[in-house]
């Protein structure tokens, strides 16, 4: 029989953002500079460089995109 590696609980908490993420935390992780507008705009559409400005910073701040 195959085992899990982790439980349901755990999965959820992997894929998805915290709900409660403190201000310091907002203001660190999800402020984007200079060069991060310049790479987001090469992106063709609004809601291209809306994903991609998403994933930059969940990236930043989870160490990896859910």
């Amino acid at each position: 029989m195959r085992e899990r590696f982790l439980t349901a609980a755990e999965r959820e908490k992997l894929n998805t953002l915290p709900w409660d993420i403190p201000e310091d935390d907002l203001i660190r992780f999800f402020t984007l500079s200079p060069p991060d507008r310049q790479l987001i705009n090469k992106s063709r559409s609004d809601h291209n460089r809306l994903g991609f400005a998403l994933q930059l910073c969940t990236l930043r701040y989870q160490g990896y995109c859910p």
